[in-house]
């Protein structure tokens, strides 16, 4: 039976799909990596906060609700931080990701020193050894991630 509704039996391919080069692929991994440490020493921090802030729970549910806009604020920052200096100049595949890559290095060294440098009021909370190294990795997959988006082999896939 001839149907003219059928579909048709054509397999359609797109003709723009170019794989990944080997070098970019490097860049994206170096750059998940980053932000799952990131991600996780964000997470501890919160945790220990709330473990330590006992009294947190006692407040009214408008307060705890403040709280987790201001936590879910953290993340956003997060977000957004490695969204514009890490990851788009990497999609744009922009000749500068490599200057942007060190730029968030630089703020991030800027705000390790800010929190742990600085004398303050309250007593020094101590870190723990995860986070160190979490936040040590983050810097240093950034670090070479800048130093590899440098080199030839990447550059000849950033052209803009």
């Amino acid at each position: 039976m001839n149907n003219p509704y059928k579909a048709p039996q054509a397999i359609l391919q797109d003709l723009t799909y170019q794989p990944l080069p080997t070098a970019l692929k490097t860049l994206y991994w170096l750059m998940g990596l980053a932000f799952s440490c990131s991600f996780i020493s964000t997470t501890i921090g919160f945790v220990n906060v709330v473990k330590e802030a006992s009294w947190i729970f006692m407040l009214p549910w408008t307060q705890q609700l403040m709280l987790l806009g201001l936590a879910g604020s953290g993340y956003a920052l997060l977000f957004a931080f490695y969204y514009f200096l890490v990851f788009r100049p990497l999609q744009l595949r922009k000749h500068t990701t490599s200057r942007w890559w060190l730029i968030a290095v630089l703020i991030l060294a800027l705000l390790w020193l800010w929190f742990v440098l600085l004398p303050e009021g309250n007593p020094q909370v101590e870190s723990s050894m995860i986070d160190v190294f979490l936040a040590a990795a983050e810097i240093g997959l950034l670090l070479l991630g800048g130093l590899l988006a440098a080199q030839p082999t990447a550059i000849k896939h950033l052209p803009n």
